[in-house]
């Protein structure tokens, strides 16, 4: 079985590309073999002929410097000898530079080895001048010099970040079901969720000694992470990245509720940085898929061509509408929460603006869930200044809606997709069920109040409310433990508290001020973790993957806090404390 493991990991790191992907896998398998890692890779030409260092204990049990140079592919004499950014050329860096001004003066007095590491194979008419040469180093250097392949490097990732903690022999069985089925979205994210519950099943881990339970929860944590890397490699190769953005979404769910009282209250924590380098994986991969759909953003109606019903379509181009909204909004966050502003918000704006230009369906929602990602895609409006096109996106809704209201087959159902497929083709009877509450209706009134759309406004209220009393506005607040159940979709859909929309003030203003208020004997969204730790997006994704409501309090106040330089309404009640200044919630 191990073996089998071997050879499939092996596979995997050989898709890797040396700039984005094998640098950024080294550390997390040296850090997984107990090393402390010093620095990481570099982007462009080699100056110092190290791409990574670390400290740990070499085969002698006696604390070495160890020195990573990085090549991808096979190394034939051209890799090996050849150009700035030849192995030999590299070394010759790692001698003259490296070691003579760059060494810790800590760790200058260690034992020194260096590592030529390739997720390839070294091609046998260059091993003897590999041999020669390191031989020489040594003698000349005392530097022992190691060449790992990809066969050796797929045994070191096996033994230290899918070992027997991580991987006992049914979790080794479904992460090989995960990688084989990645071609099948469904099944992968199925089978994917099974292995993320169990990789994070024993955290927080309560036994042994503190050293002891620090280890276990990084193996875990590390574990989720190396098990991601390993499938986005996998669905690059087999077309499909739609499952690997599912299951980091899913990973992240599952680490936060098992471990949020922990990442809340320690933000320097080495979970707490495992947590953040696992956010660092999820936006990666959001990015790598979001990427691949720009020609479908951009083109007229693309996924209409694609995709067999209207049913389909709509479900399609909502999700991606409301996943670029979390994307973007979490990059805004990523930026003003003091981390480099690369402006990645502004791209995923962009790809949003193109959306609602090509696909008109995206003025009528066919299911009442895609409120939350019509909210999600406004708040990046709002983010980004895209006010315009979010007031003629919100009255588009508006006036589709009114539409909708004489032909109720139009209205957005509470159903799922396969209960309306079973009644589109016939197999069963509509029922009033499907149209029996409505999430859609309250958000419009926040964003027609929230971006001055008065007439938007007084027609949800006057005319749309009265005349669709067979559909009840509805909104929805946490209670206690919201938290810990945010990787359980049925815990989430029973928890809380609902909300009939009984009354709505003649006045936005007035609207506004009692939603942006907690429900009267309902915990605080204050009082909760993902607030704590000034973590909003947490029950943003926690609402999109389960295609469940928003908490009402943070619905509005995020709401009225991202418009607050846009709408002279956001700014008044900014002012009056209606919504946090620095928009956490």
């Amino acid at each position: 079985m191990k073996d089998a493991l071997q050879l499939l990991v092996a596979d995997y790191l050989s898709l890797m590309k040396e700039s984005g992907e094998l640098d950024a896998f080294m550390p997390l398998l040296i850090s997984g073999m107990g090393h402390q890692v010093l620095h990481t890779a570099q982007r462009g030409v080699r100056e110092q002929g190290v791409d990574m260092a670390s400290v740990g204990k070499a085969d002698d049990g006696r604390k070495t410097l160890f020195m990573w140079v990085l090549k991808c592919g096979n190394v034939g004499r051209n890799e090996w000898n050849v150009g700035p950014q030849s192995v030999r050329h590299s070394l010759e860096d790692l001698v003259d530079v490296y070691m003579r001004g760059n060494i810790p003066p800590e760790h200058k007095k260690l034992p020194r080895k260096a590592i030529v590491v390739t997720n390839g194979e070294f091609s046998s008419n260059v091993l003897p001048n590999m041999t020669g040469y390191f031989e020489s180093l040594k003698e000349r250097h005392g530097i022992e010099v190691v060449a790992v392949n990809g066969s050796l490097l797929a045994a070191w990732t096996v033994d230290h970040l899918f070992d027997e903690h991580i991987l006992p022999a049914e979790r080794r069985m479904l992460f090989r079901r995960v990688l084989a089925n990645v071609s099948q979205p469904d099944l992968c994210i199925s089978i994917g969720r099974q292995l993320i519950d169990a990789l994070v099943a024993d955290l927080p881990v309560t036994e042994g000694s503190k050293a002891s339970r620090k280890k276990r929860t990084l193996l875990a944590l590390r574990g989720v992470r190396a098990v991601l890397s390993a499938l986005t490699l996998r669905g690059a190769a087999e077309e499909n990245v739609l499952a690997p953005y599912r299951l980091a979404e899913y990973a992240v769910l599952a680490v936060w509720s098992k471990l949020h009282g922990e990442l809340a209250g320690a933000t320097a924590s080495d979970s707490a940085k495992e947590f953040g380098m696992l956010l660092g994986e999820t936006m990666t991969v959001a990015m790598r898929y979001h990427e691949r759909l720009d020609d479908f953003y951009r083109t007229q109606d693309a996924f209409a061509y694609v995709l067999p019903d209207h049913l389909f379509v709509s479900k399609r181009i909502f999700e991606e509408a409301g996943r670029l909204g979390l994307q973007g909004c979490f990059w805004a966050w990523h930026s003003k929460s003091g981390h480099e502003d690369v402006g990645m918000h502004w791209a995923y704006a962009r790809r949003l603006v193109w959306l609602l230009e090509t696909h008109s369906g995206l003025q009528l929602p066919a299911f009442d869930h895609q409120a939350t990602d019509i909210h999600h895609a406004l708040l990046l409006l709002a983010i980004t200044g895209h006010f315009e096109k979010a007031k003629g996106w919100v009255s588009a809704l508006c006036q589709r809606l009114g539409v909708a209201r004489s032909k109720r087959e139009l209205w957005p159902t509470v159903q799922t997709l396969e209960q309306q497929l079973q009644v589109r083709f016939d197999f069963e009877e509509p029922t009033d069920d499907g149209m029996s509450c409505s999430t859609l209706i309250p958000i419009l009134l926040l964003w027609t109040a929230l971006l001055g759309i008065d007439e938007g406004y007084k027609f949800l209220r006057e005319k749309l409310i009265p005349e669709t009393r067979w559909s009840t506005p509805n909104l929805w607040s946490p209670d206690v433990g919201y938290d810990a159940l945010l990787a359980s979709p049925r815990g989430l859909a029973s928890h809380g508290v609902g909300e009939t929309l009984a009354y709505v003030p003649e006045e936005p203003s007035e609207y506004l001020s009692r939603m942006a208020k907690s429900l009267p004997g309902v915990e605080p969204i204050a009082s909760a973790d993902w607030y704590k730790a000034n973590f909003p997006f947490i029950p943003m994704l926690a609402a999109l993957h389960w295609e469940l409501q928003l908490p009402r309090e943070m619905l509005v106040q995020q709401a009225i806090a991202f418009c607050e330089g846009g709408t002279a309404l956001a700014r008044e009640l900014q002012a009056a404390g209606q919504a946090p200044a620095d928009g956490r919630a």
